[in-house]
């Protein structure tokens, strides 16, 4: 029963917000993946699978790796300039000590989806996207159907692995 729920929750989540963001813009879509929108699924089904404490653990969790993206997005743009294997290497070490450090100060859940809202708006203000990178291009047929079939089989390996993983 809880296989045939992830098997039709998950790409209806992942269908339903690329959907959003293809009818209502880059912007919202990139909101709706800055929260943990999309592993709500994840949340959800830890959280019948392997109790509330560890469900909460692991949505903390979720919090942090958010603000860590803020941190990669941020460090990739400012890294740009240099060319992207320079700015993916100071991005993807940025998003590994901001994630570390996050997770060593592990603030309440509640002050680290505060955090979380207040990084997410700051970084729209400090990362401008510039007009040509606005354009917009149909994207493939393949495309919602390959996002729902990598995305459920994400919150498959997630949830089956996760009591041998832990929350963290």
């Amino acid at each position: 029963m809880i296989l045939a729920l992830k098997a039709v929750t998950t790409p209806l989540v992942v269908v339903f917000a690329s959907l959003l963001g293809r009818r209502f813009g880059h912007s919202l879509s990139g909101w709706l993946v800055g929260f943990p929108f999309t592993s709500a699924p994840v949340s959800v089904f830890l959280t019948i699978e392997q109790g509330r404490a560890f469900a909460a653990t692991a949505a903390r969790g979720s919090i942090d790796s958010a603000l860590a993206d803020v941190g990669f997005v941020l460090v990739y743009a400012w890294l740009g300039w240099y060319g992207w294997p320079v700015a993916l290497a100071g991005a993807t070490v940025a998003f590994a000590v901001g994630g570390t450090v996050l997770g060593l100060l592990a603030p309440d859940t509640l002050v680290g989806a505060l955090i979380l809202v207040v990084a997410l708006v700051a970084a729209s203000r400090i990362v401008r996207v510039s007009a040509a990178a606005r354009s917009v291009v149909a994207p493939p047929r393949w495309d919602l159907p390959v996002r729902a079939v990598v995305a459920t089989g994400l919150v498959l390996a997630i949830t089956s692995f996760a009591p041998l993983l832990g929350p963290v």
